[in-house]
């Protein structure tokens, strides 16, 4: 399964990076993190803001990617807004802000259908 990672908001590629580099640490998502920028739509000028590409394979890569984002939240000040896109269209909204790990990395988990 490929996830696609968008965090809107400011810096977004200061940010993005970052979080490529911390998930890239993980050992079931080393060599599959990377951040692209996606072409708005035909005719258009431009590129849409960053998006961080994640492959998932079996072997709970989605758990480990869960649990690494929500630790990631936690430390981030002091909040974060990501929305995730699984490779079927569905898509998730998430506005963190003093949330538990557990409780952000369980509604990742959900997002990924973990």
């Amino acid at each position: 399964m490929i996830v696609r990672i968008r965090l809107p908001g400011t810096d977004t590629a200061a940010t993005l990076a970052d979080l490529a580099a911390w998930l890239g640490r993980e050992d079931e998502l080393r060599g599959q993190v990377a951040v692209e920028q996606q072409p708005v739509s035909t005719g258009d000028m431009g590129t849409w803001p960053d998006v961080l590409i994640v492959a998932l394979g079996s072997g709970g890569a989605g758990t480990a990617l869960a649990t690494s984002l929500g630790l990631w939240i936690r430390y981030r000040k002091p909040r974060v807004d990501i929305e995730i896109t699984r490779d079927n269209g569905d898509s998730v909204k998430i506005a963190a802000q003093g949330l538990p790990e557990n409780e952000v990395a369980r509604v990742l988990r959900t997002a990924l259908g973990e």
